[in-house]
């Protein structure tokens, strides 16, 4: 019977927003929506040091 390991990282990823430039609630959520899809495809993009 063999196992394997599986690695595993934890992340956390980070954005911010200045909301003295913000005029309204709908430009907020543009600019959460585009910050999420960014963020997510810095992960995709990201090289990890751990093997796997």
């Amino acid at each position: 019977m063999s196992t394997t390991k599986t690695a595993k990282i934890a992340l956390c990823t980070l954005s911010a927003f200045n909301l003295g430039a913000i005029d309204s609630l709908d430009e907020l959520e543009e600019l959460a929506v585009l910050a999420v899809r960014s963020l997510d495809a810095l992960l995709d993009y990201q090289d990890y040091p751990i093997p796997g």
